[in-house]
């Protein structure tokens, strides 16, 4: 009787810092999503200005050349923007999905501890 509840004791504690773990990974997680998130934005701002620059360029020079120019920079910007934010979203993405599964093992622990907990108690009973 005193290996089994030993052992429930055990099993408990190895729960406990499998929970730990996890939350750990969930908040590092959480903090990778606003770095994501920022950046995201950051990204928008600068394409923003960047456009606004190709703009007023456009405007300022008015002859064929200058406006082939700023086209050209306007179609790499374009492509530039495209795949950053492919690239970002493909990380929220995956972010989300480690999250999920993060959230699946904490509940799954969950129920480990609530049955190690009910088979301590049964234990004390007897």
């Amino acid at each position: 009787m005193v290996n089994n509840v030993e052992n429930e004791m055990n099993k408990w504690d190895e729960l406990s810092l499998k929970e730990r773990q996890i939350e750990n990974q969930l908040d590092e997680t959480a903090q990778t999503k606003r770095i994501v998130q920022r950046m995201e934005e950051t990204y928008q701002e600068l394409f923003y200005e960047g456009n606004q620059l190709i703009q007023r360029f456009e405007t300022f020079v008015g002859d064929a050349e200058g406006n082939y120019l700023a086209e050209e920079l306007h179609w790499q910007t374009k492509q530039k923007q495209q795949a950053i934010f492919y690239q970002l979203e493909d990380e929220k993405e995956r972010l989300h999905k480690e999250s999920r599964q993060l959230e699946d093992e904490k509940d799954h622990l969950y129920y480990e501890k609530k049955k190690v907990l009910i088979e301590m108690e049964d234990e004390d009973e007897r």
